[in-house]
């Protein structure tokens, strides 16, 4: 069922400098170049993100051009920047900031949260029943604006492959029937197009300029630090995770922040939801004193992953004004820790990855079908799309299967926990003389769409952690009757997309596809671009 995208008002425009600030009763809120005006979603949540006209184009080009250089960079940062804490985390400290390019770095946070008033706005507990709110990874705010990182978390590393339960030429990976059944169309169709050089440009500098820098993650890792402090009071020995698109390098500049809070030992209280509601009220509570007029908003929502929401006013130091951060906390829902570190690895693993998802998640915001509390896609279902097909619908792979050829790191979930962030390891298309898969972004892009819009979810499902595609009739958690696809989840094996039951919701999901792969190889004007998607471009 096809839905209106015409039903907002659009502001009047406004240029300034190369840009177009889009102006309302509280200020800037949505930035794009489109002289048009930009197509909103429902409840005006979509944040056109800015792609300006400037000299930053040679910068990127030259940063692209010199890799060996990107790579000392990172190895810079994490010497002055090293994990700080027992299970992994990056480093929270805020005083370690040797790092030469200051930039990127807090120096020696002072701030401390005021205690000392609270203007009780939003501050009672509230309880929202939601079907499966929390579980999409990222809610795009639209109060901060993009900044450039001088590091691109992309390298070569260097692990040990010898524990490796699957030949490594393979990389663990299985070539679906489904994608070699259709090579032969989709390379008919780039051949038609012809060069997409410029096609990949724009979205490589569209990953460049708006994804998460390394200030921002610091000042993420600080707020997490505080609330932790806090938490531990609640309940000696737990600690806070950050998890989603803030740790995984999935995220845009302005995602919200994820975390979990884990039990200390054994986690008998896990599956109880009463003591759950308990904990969490009582958090509330601690957090509402601790914070007091730093708080913009403060609830519990008791949904299927009850979680406490917290619109934050934080004081950045470097700009000397106000930022706000929404931040959902849940407890003990570890498979997000796992899962978050395992997407961190895969986006380490090839930057293609968290280019392809980006641009998913902002064109699945403006199709409306990245909303799970209306029955649609949430962000990590849409990650483990592009990640199945990065695996299993490209041949040779572009990403192996990480759970197979490190089951010593990636399958054991203690491990996994410890695991520290940005370590380094060898690809293993680097040992048995497998081929590397030199696709151009522009091409996965398009062969996404090509390769989603004729699947055949009702027999078949996706599964990261076999690396292939897999019968529904193994998946054991599957509710034929219920569920219109099933993505397993790769540790506790449920389906990520649980909450696509409306047929018709499946139906209008297929549909985006198809018009997605239409709009793309069949412009109705101009060159393939971005913009065919919805996504305003002014390169």
């Amino acid at each position: 069922m096809k839905r209106s995208k015409n039903n907002f008002d659009c502001p009047v425009p406004r240029k300034k400098n190369n840009r177009i600030e889009l102006k309302n009763e509280k200020g800037i809120k949505r930035l794009s170049t489109d002289d048009e005006c930009p197509v909103p979603s429902k409840n005006n949540k979509i944040e056109y993100i800015i792609i300006e006209s400037s000299d930053e184009e040679e910068e990127f080009v030259k940063r692209e051009s010199s890799e060996r250089s990107i790579i000392v960079e990172e190895e810079k940062i994490m010497k002055s920047n090293p994990p700080s804490r027992e299970e992994g985390e990056l480093s929270t400290d805020s005083n370690s900031s040797n790092n030469s390019n200051k930039d990127n770095n807090v120096k020696g946070s002072s701030y401390t949260f005021d205690d000392s008033s609270f203007d009780g706005k939003g501050g009672d507990i509230v309880e929202i029943a939601a079907d499966d709110i929390g579980s999409d990874v990222e809610i795009i705010s639209l109060n901060s604006i993009p900044q450039f990182s001088d590091t691109i978390t992309n390298g070569k590393y260097s692990f040990d492959l010898s524990r490796s339960v699957t030949d490594i030429r393979t990389g663990g990976v299985t070539y679906s029937d489904h994608a070699r059944l259709n090579y032969d169309d989709l390379a008919a169709t780039f051949k038609r197009i012809g060069s997409m050089d410029l096609f990949t440009f724009e979205i490589e500098r569209y990953y460049f300029i708006n994804r998460q820098n390394d200030y921002t993650l610091k000042q993420k890792n600080e707020i997490t630090t505080k609330i932790e402090k806090v938490l531990q009071d609640v309940e000696q020995g737990s600690s806070v995770h950050m998890t989603g698109s803030s740790v995984t390098g999935l995220g845009a500049f302005n995602s919200d922040i994820d975390m979990c809070w884990k039990s200390f030992g054994n986690h008998k209280h896990t599956a109880n939801k009463q003591h759950t509601r308990i904990l969490l009220k009582k958090a509330l509570s601690q957090l509402r004193k601790k914070f007091l007029h730093h708080l913009n908003n403060i609830t519990f929502i008791n949904a299927v992953v009850p979680i406490i929401k917290i619109d934050l006013i934080y004081p950045d130091q470097k700009t000397q004004r106000d930022v706000r951060y929404d931040i959902d906390i849940n407890y003990n829902n570890c498979p997000g820790i796992y899962n978050s570190k395992l997407l961190h690895y895969y986006s380490l693993f090839d930057r293609r990855f968290p280019q392809l998802v980006l641009v998913l998640k902002h064109w699945a915001q403006i199709r409306e079908i990245k909303d799970a509390q209306n029955g649609y896609f949430n962000s990590y279902s849409l990650a483990l799309l592009a990640l199945h097909y990065l695996q299993c619908g490209v041949k040779p792979y572009v990403l192996p299967n990480l759970q197979k050829l490190y089951p010593h790191i990636f399958d054991d979930t203690k491990t996994l926990v410890a695991f520290e962030y940005r370590q380094f390891f060898e690809s293993p298309v680097h040992r048995g003389g497998s081929r590397i898969n030199k696709q151009p972004i522009s091409e996965l892009l398009v062969g996404f769409f090509h390769y989603y819009m004729n699947f055949d979810f009702d027999n078949n499902a996706i599964s990261i952690r076999e690396g292939k595609v897999i019968p529904r009739s193994k998946c054991q958690y599957d509710v034929r009757n219920e569920y219109c696809l099933f993505i397993e989840e790769p540790y506790d094996l449920r389906n990520t997309a649980r909450c696509i039951t409306d047929v018709r919701n499946f139906d209008f999901i297929r549909e985006s596809f198809i018009d997605a792969f239409d709009n793309l190889v069949y412009p109705l004007q101009g060159a393939i671009s971005l913009r065919n998607l919805g996504i305003g471009i002014d390169l």
